[in-house]
C-alpha cells in the first residue's frame, strides 16, 4: 500500500496526544512532506513542542517512534515550550515559516523572528557554508556528497534572503525561483540538479566550489 502521510500524521498525532495529554503544545510537519515536494527517499520532519518537557517524555516519544512503521523516516525538532521561548530568534525563521501545523500554533509559543532575525540567519547560514566549503575543498576526500549537502542547503539561505527583500516567505522551490534575479539564478539552479554533483569531473567539481565560496562571501559582505 502507499504511503499516506496525512494517514501517518493524523494518527501519530493521536497517539501523541494519548500519551501526554494537554501537554502537547503543538505538533507540526516541515520539509518536502509539508511543501509537497517528497520523493520515495524523503525524511518525515515532525515537530513537536511540549510543556515542561523531560527527559521521560523523549523516552515515551523514543518508544513511539521505535514502534513506528516508518521510523527510518521519522525525524524532525523535538522540544520544550519553555526552550523555544528561550530560543535564539533567527534560528527560528525555518521553524516558524516552514512548519505546516496539524494541531496548536507555533505563533502561541513564540514571536514572528524580525527583520534584523532573518539577516543574522542569512548571514550565519552563510558563514557556515562558507567555512564548509573552504574546508571541504581543502580537505575533504568526500567532495562530491560535500558540495551535494552545501547546495541542499543553498535553498534555505535564498528563502531568508527573498524574504527580507520581499517580505514574503516562498515555501517551494518553485515559488522561489519565480523570484529570484541574476546570480542567485544559477546558484539556485545548481541547488536543483545536486543530484547531477556525483557524476562531475575534478574541473567541474572545482568551479562549483568556487560558485558557492564566491556567492556565500557576497551573502556575508551584505548581510553584516
Amino acid at each position: 500500500m502507499a504511503f499516506d502521510i496525512d494517514v501517518f500524521i493524523n494518527e501519530f498525532v493521536s497517539q501523541l496526544k494519548n500519551i501526554y495529554g494537554n501537554r502537547l503544545l503543538f505538533t507540526g510537519l516541515q520539509g518536502s512532506y509539508a511543501r509537497g515536494e517528497a520523493t520515495a527517499d524523503s525524511d518525515i520532519d515532525f515537530v513537536v513542542i511540549i510543556k515542561d518537557l523531560t527527559f521521560e517524555d523523549l523516552k515515551d516519544y523514543k518508544k513511539l517512534a521505535d514502534i513506528s512503521s516508518y521510523k527510518e523516516k521519522l525525524c524532525g525538532f523535538i522540544a520544550g515550550d519553555k526552550e523555544l521561548r528561550n530560543w535564539s530568534k533567527f534560528d527560528l525563521f525555518q521553524l516558524i515559516f516552514d512548519t505546516k501545523a496539524v494541531c496548536g500554533s507555533l505563533s502561541d509559543i513564540v514571536e514572528k523572528p524580525s527583520s534584523d532575525d532573518v539577516r543574522t540567519f542569512v548571514k550565519i547560514n552563510s558563514e557556515n557554508l562558507y567555512h564548509g566549503a573552504v574546508h571541504s575543498y581543502l580537505y575533504s576526500r568526500t567532495r562530491h556528497d560535500d558540495l551535494s549537502a552545501f547546495y541542499k542547503n543553498v535553498f534555505y539561505v535564498l528563502q531568508g534572503i527573498y524574504y527580507l527583500k520581499s517580505g514574503k516567505y516562498f515555501p517551494t522551490k518553485q515559488l522561489l525561483a519565480g523570484a529570484l534575479e541574476n546570480k542567485d539564478c544559477e546558484i539556485f539552479e545548481i541547488c536543483l540538479n545536486r543530484r547531477d554533483i556525483t557524476g562531475k569531473n575534478t574541473v567541474e567539481v572545482e568551479q562549483l566550489y568556487e560558485e558557492l565560496i564566491n556567492w556565500s562571501r557576497n551573502n556575508i559582505k551584505i548581510y553584516t
